[in-house]
C-alpha cells in the first residue's frame, strides 16, 4: 500500500530531521511506538525507506537508550532477516555513537550471553559482523565479563553444503511452464523468470547471465574461491524451498518493480529481496566451511556492507546542527520579501 509506505516514510524521515531537543522530549511509549513501527518498516523492499528507517532507530535509541533491550528481546530471532540485519545494523550505529559507557557494556553482555554464548547466531555475514563488533567494542569499554574470543568468531557451523541441484535441473523445477492458459499463469511463470534471470552468473545455465548473477552475487562468490555458478543455484533453491517464494502472491507485484536497468530500483521485488538474503546466507556458510583458508575476510565484509549507521547522509544532526535557525516563513501567505529577509538578524557576517 503505497499510502502506508508514505506515512512510514514521512514518520522516518521526521525521526531523522528533528533536533535531539525534540527527540529526547518523546514520551517513553510514543518513543517506543515509534521505533518498533520503524523496526518493522526495515522488512520492505523501498530502499530509500529501509535506509531512512534504519537512521531513524539510530537517532530515537541514541536518546532513548532504555529501549535496546526490549526491542532486542523481541525481535532478536525475528525470521526476516531483512529486518534483522538492520536491526543489529541500528543497534550497531547505537553503540558506536553514545558516550553511555555503562550501556554499551550492558548491551555486549546481552549480545555476548544471548546470542554467542547460547549459539543463535544466524546464517549472515553482515549480522555476524554487526553482533561481534558489538561485543569487541564493549570489550573496549571495560565489558566486566570474561569473554571467550572463540565464541563470538568463525565457525558457527559446521559449513556443510548440502546437495545442489544442476542448471538443467533448477531450470527443470523452477523454470518456465509450458501450461500458460491463463494470465495469472503467465505472469507466475514471469515472475520466476526474473529470478532465475536475475541470479544467472557469466557461465551458468547457458544463458544471458543477469545484472545481479554477474556483478553482485558472483563478484563476492569468487572472492571466497567458490564456484558461482554452484552457489547460484544452491541460492534459487533457498529461495524457493526455505524462503518459500510463491508467485502466485508476489507475481503482480514483482513484475511492477522489475527492474531491467543497472541502476538501482526506488522499489525492489520480493525475488529481489531474497536474493539478498540468499546471498548473506551462502557467504555466512561460507565462511564457516573455508575457516582454514588464508581469506581477506574484512575487505570482503567491507565491499558487501549497505550502509553506515553512524552517518546520515541527509539534514545535519547531532553535533553538526548549526547553531543559527532559519526564520520561520510561511509560503502560503503573501509576504513583504524585504521585511523577511530583516528578519535574518543572527546570521553571521559574510565579508
Amino acid at each position: 500500500d503505497w499510502d502506508l509506505g508514505k506515512c512510514l516514510m514521512n514518520l522516518a524521515e521526521w525521526s531523522c530531521n528533528a533536533t535531539n531537543t525534540s527527540i529526547k522530549a518523546l514520551d517513553k511509549q510514543v518513543a517506543y511506538a515509534c521505533t518498533e513501527t520503524l523496526v518493522w518498516s526495515l522488512s520492505s523492499t523501498w530502499r530509500k525507506l529501509r535506509d531512512m528507517s534504519t537512521h531513524a532507530i539510530v537517532k530515537i535509541l541514541t536518546k532513548h537508550t532504555y529501549l535496546i533491550q526490549p526491542l532486542l528481546e523481541k525481535y532478536h530471532n525475528v525470521n526476516d532477516m531483512y529486518i534483522q540485519e538492520r536491526l543489529w545494523c541500528a543497534i550497531y550505529g547505537t553503540v558506536m555513537l553514545i558516550q553511555d559507557e555503562t550501556v554499551i557494556r550492558n548491551v555486549a553482555e546481552w549480545v555476548y550471553r544471548n546470542i554467542f554464548e547460547s549459539k543463535k547466531v544466524s546464517e549472515h555475514i553482515l549480522v555476524r559482523d554487526y553482533l561481534k563488533g558489538i561485543v569487541l567494542y564493549g570489550i573496549i569499554h571495560g565489558l566486566e565479563i570474561n569473554v571467550d574470543v572463540r565464541i563470538i568468531n568463525i565457525p558457527f557451523t559446521n559449513g556443510v553444503i548440502p546437495t545442489i541441484l544442476s542448471s538443467d535441473e533448477v531450470m527443470s523445477k523452477y523454470g518456465y511452464e509450458t501450461d500458460l492458459q491463463t494470465e495469472s499463469k503467465l505472469k507466475e511463470n514471469n515472475a520466476k523468470r526474473l529470478i532465475l534471470k536475475s541470479m544467472t552468473t557469466e557461465y551458468n545455465m547457458k544463458r544471458l547471465y543477469g545484472d545481479f548473477g554477474r556483478y553482485v552475487f558472483q563478484y563476492n562468490i569468487e572472492k571466497i574461491g567458490e564456484d558461482a555458478g554452484l552457489m547460484s543455484n544452491w541460492a534459487i533453491q533457498m529461495i524457493f524451498e526455505e524462503f518459500g517464494y510463491d508467485a502466485k502472491v508476489f507475481a503482480e507485484f514483482d513484475i511492477t518493480n522489475a527492474s531491467y536497468y543497472r541502476t538501482q530500483s526506488t522499489v525492489e521485488r520480493i525475488g529481489k529481496k531474497y536474493q539478498w538474503i540468499a546471498m548473506y546466507r551462502i557467504m555466512a556458510i561460507l565462511m564457516d566451511k573455508n575457516v582454514d583458508k588464508e581469506i581477506d575476510w574484512v575487505n570482503i565484509i567491507s565491499n558487501v556492507r549497505n550502509i553506515d549507521p553512524t552517518l546520515y547522509p541527509g539534514k545535519k544532526i547531532k553535533y553538526q546542527e548549526s547553531k543559527y535557525s532559519i526564520p520561520n516563513y510561511d509560503i502560503s501567505k503573501v509576504k513583504n520579501d524585504y521585511i523577511w529577509m530583516k528578519q535574518w538578524k543572527d546570521m553571521p557576517r559574510i565579508k
